[in-house]
């Protein structure tokens, strides 16, 4: 299959860096907020950093049409942080910690989605379409914590502090 590259297009080689690159500064934000103090941003940025990582070798390992992505979750650990949620008191400093978390996620699927409407070969889409299904797997974790802090200030407060 020969293809004439329009001026700006992209190669799957400049994409799959572009995905690293997004990746990498994941990595780089879980790593330095695993030094915090709080338990809560610690337990979470060592999920997202283990995710990212799979994510960067998926891109390192990207070869052809055959090249699936699937991210191990260890689900043990994500259902222990409601746990960590509940023990903790500052449900206000959780919330802006998982909006920041949850901000760069959506970059990131965003991304991607616009990576996967961009590229013309159906080999490629099908490599990001499997990138992208993970990317909102792990979007929706991040989600799903959210959420049930957001639902503990509610239970707090007794109504909804903000409005969507």
């Amino acid at each position: 299959m020969c293809h004439v590259m329009a001026k700006g297009e992209m190669t799957i080689s400049e994409l799959l860096q572009q995905l690293a690159k997004t990746e990498e500064a994941v990595l780089a934000d879980c790593m330095r907020r695993m030094a915090s103090s709080d338990e809560l941003e610690r337990a979470l940025s060592a999920l997202l950093s283990d995710e990212a990582r799979q994510y960067l070798a998926a891109v390192a390992s990207y070869s052809d049409a055959r090249s699936v992505v699937r991210i191990a979750r260890d689900e043990e650990r994500w259902k222990a942080l409601p746990a960590i949620v509940d023990a903790k008191g500052d449900l206000w400093e959780m919330q802006n910690v998982l909006w920041q978390l949850e901000a760069s996620m959506v970059c990131c699927v965003q991304f991607c989605e616009q990576a996967k409407k961009s590229f013309p070969y159906s080999e490629e889409q099908l490599f990001l379409e499997g990138y992208l299904h993970e990317k909102k797997k792990s979007r929706r974790k991040v989600e799903e914590v959210l959420r049930f802090v957001q639902n503990r200030i509610w239970e707090r407060t007794g109504f909804a502090p903000y409005s969507y």
